[in-house]
């Protein structure tokens, strides 16, 4: 997937990383991402091309297991046609992790059956908890231990959700609900992780990409895209704990986010809207001790908008109107490795303000 991402999106995902304090400002996202990979990797499908890889030193069951998962991908790309649908769509980051998540997840479930036969049991045997403590696990070891979390828990993330739909998919229909659900795949990542979600088909609700007039002239929209459900726990994750960042981001309706530049400078926003007043609520309400606890002394707290000064990523903050959210990061300025605010809280709930009027 990295080899189809345009450079420039690759090196945006990795500033808003850093912009957000989720990674250092030395950080080099493509080569971050490439040791993750290398640590983690023990075979890969090429949709491209048709070609599956095994690691070398991959053996005895080790290697057929790893072969089973891949030979699924083979499988899918024939029934399913994986390398059109998984090809880089800018703009579609939810309904392509949606996708990921139900092509990992059903990989997995088989290479899991496949351990479990000589045993006489299945995957749906394991208790999911323990399989999703397992699996995150697995992205801890030392050789990546100064990788970036939010890095190691996006890369597991479609192994563990998807693995987590397939099986509930598995539990009401068997193999045929899995079948189905390829030929209606999931279109969020809210509909992975609600069963219920993608069985009546539920939208996502329709959001119009943040405007930035508060900004000031000269600023140009870089970039939007989609966070969904998925993306949120795993971007409040690094404030909150994973069943906290979970609830927080649960009862998502829809969002939109966008990038804006003004020559050096960076700013970042994502609207999204709950279902209902109550989960934009609660997400306010837990992300509050959790943006303190990490940011420390708020310079706006108020019960519906928090914002942190930083002086070198610029604000933070998070900010409420009815069932709506705002989190915007910046402006500030990116030169080399150096990175100096542009902003202040005042001008930040200005944009948050803004925004949150559409």
């Amino acid at each position: 997937a990295l080899r189809e991402y345009p450079a420039d999106a690759l090196r945006r995902e990795g500033q808003l990383l850093q912009m957000f304090g989720f990674a250092p400002p030395t950080f080099d996202y493509l080569n971050e991402m490439m040791t993750l990979l290398e640590a983690q990797l023990e075979g890969f499908y090429e949709p491209k091309n048709g070609t599956m890889y095994l690691a070398a030193d991959l053996r005895g069951k080790e290697a057929q297991a790893t072969l089973a998962h891949e030979l699924v991908h083979a499988l899918q790309d024939q029934m399913w046609d994986l390398k059109s649908r998984s090809s880089y769509r800018p703009g579609k980051g939810d309904e392509t992790l949606a996708l990921a998540c139900l092509a990992e997840g059903d990989a997995t479930s088989v290479m899991m059956d496949f351990v479990m036969q000589d045993q006489g049991r299945t995957a749906l045997d394991l208790p999911e908890d323990m399989v999703r403590e397992l699996m995150a696990s697995g992205v801890n070891g030392a050789s990546i231990r100064n990788v970036p979390h939010i890095l190691r828990t996006t890369l597991i993330a479609p192994y563990i959700d998807g693995l987590s739909f397939v099986h509930a998919l598995r539990r009401k229909g068997g193999w045929a609900m899995v079948d189905r659900a390829w030929k209606e795949p999931p279109t969020t990542t809210e509909q992975v992780l609600h069963l219920e979600k993608w069985e009546s088909h539920e939208p996502a609700l329709t959001i119009a990409p943040p405007t930035a007039k508060a900004l000031g002239a000269g600023w140009k929209m870089d970039d939007e895209d989609t966070f969904g459900e998925l993306g949120f726990a795993l971007t409040f994750e690094e404030w909150l704990d994973g069943a906290e960042a979970r609830r927080a981001a649960a009862g998502w309706g829809g969002d939109r986010s966008a990038v804006y530049t003004k020559g050096d400078e960076l700013a970042f926003a994502v609207h999204s809207r709950y279902d209902a007043l109550s989960f934009a609520e609660r997400a306010m309400q837990k992300l509050g001790p959790g943006l303190k606890k990490s940011l420390g002394k708020a310079t706006i707290d108020a019960p519906e908008a928090l914002c942190f000064e930083r002086k070198d990523l610029g604000p933070l903050i998070v900010a409420r109107k009815d069932k709506d959210l705002v989190l915007a990061a910046g402006p500030a300025r990116a030169v080399s490795t150096t990175w100096t605010s542009t902003s202040t809280c005042a001008q930040a709930k200005a944009w948050a303000d803004e925004i949150l009027s559409r």
